[in-house]
């Protein structure tokens, strides 16, 4: 069992997780494969006003649950806002990109498999 406060986790630059193109992204990484997660991953991140992550997908599902502040999320279909307690899931293979274009931060956990 891990058991953590994700405020405990240090934030890390998106580029030194490996995310390129991103821009005001902090990640919080909280379980992975060093915690033998083997089927899925969860993050934070903390987007700053003006930040977005890159315009993306990838080859497994991803789920994002806001934990506070407003932002948007653009997929193909569209831009669509987000707000606190809100759910988005993206299948395997859908483009999107979520960015934050307000005043405060936009903190939203990421799980994926």
């Amino acid at each position: 069992m891990k058991k953590i406060k994700y405020q405990d986790v240090n934030s890390i630059e998106s580029e030194k997780v490996g995310i390129k193109g991103a821009k005001g992204l902090g990640v919080r990484p909280l379980i992975g494969k060093q915690d033998g997660a083997l089927n899925f991953s969860m993050s934070v991140l903390e987007l700053n006003p003006g930040g977005h992550t890159p315009e993306h997908s990838h080859d497994r599902e991803e789920q994002l649950f806001v934990i506070s502040g407003n932002g948007e999320v653009k997929t193909e279909g569209g831009s669509y806002p987000l707000e606190s307690g809100e759910v988005v899931f993206f299948p395997s293979g859908e483009s999107h990109q979520v960015s934050n274009p307000n005043s405060d931060p936009f903190l939203v956990l990421v799980v994926t498999n």
